[in-house]
């Protein structure tokens, strides 16, 4: 699928981010397990970015969650952590991400999802360059094989209870 991608640039760099993806998947997999057993994954709003954030007599407002697919709404906490970093860090505002991220660790103690971040965060923007691509098109569904990232992250939802360097910093 990637081999027909038009422009050969785009093509290697999506390989690469293909073959990073599933090497990282394969190294945090049991951690990734290990915080569904721990509670970490829960129903969330599912689509935590800024164009879903405001600010409304002084206090923030979150709105617009995934209230159509509830099984979009069961992530990892920390995915939803990083698709608000990986929005911030786009627009310019990586001080803005790194103070969340910290509050975030502060506030829940969740140092371990550090760990996960990372990858968590490339894939919040993946999905983000996806949907753009894509926009109001009909784009070919992504392919899922046993034991990838969608069919692990379904699995985990249906049994679920200093300035530091640019992405990819968190790790």
């Amino acid at each position: 699928m990637l081999a027909a991608w038009p422009d050969p640039a785009i093509a290697a760099t999506l390989e690469a981010v293909r073959r990073w993806t599933e090497r990282t998947f394969a190294s945090i997999r049991s951690r990734l397990e290990a915080r569904r057993r721990e509670g970490f994954v829960r129903e969330c709003h599912g689509d935590l970015h800024l164009g879903n954030i405001a600010v409304v007599d002084g206090r923030v407002a979150i709105f617009d969650c995934i209230d159509f697919n509830p099984r979009m709404r069961w992530n990892d906490l920390m995915g939803e952590v990083a698709f608000l970093a990986m929005d911030l860090e786009y627009r310019g505002r990586a001080d803005l991400a790194d103070r969340f991220v910290n509050r975030y660790m502060e506030a829940t103690g969740d140092y371990a999802g550090a760990a996960v971040l990372r990858f968590f965060v490339v894939y919040r923007a993946m999905v983000r360059a996806r949907s753009r691509h894509c926009g109001s098109r009909r784009c070919p569904p992504v392919p899922s094989a046993r034991g990838s990232l969608p069919s692990a992250a379904s699995t985990s939802r249906s049994r679920a209870p200093g300035r530091s360097r640019r992405i990819p910093r968190w790790s």
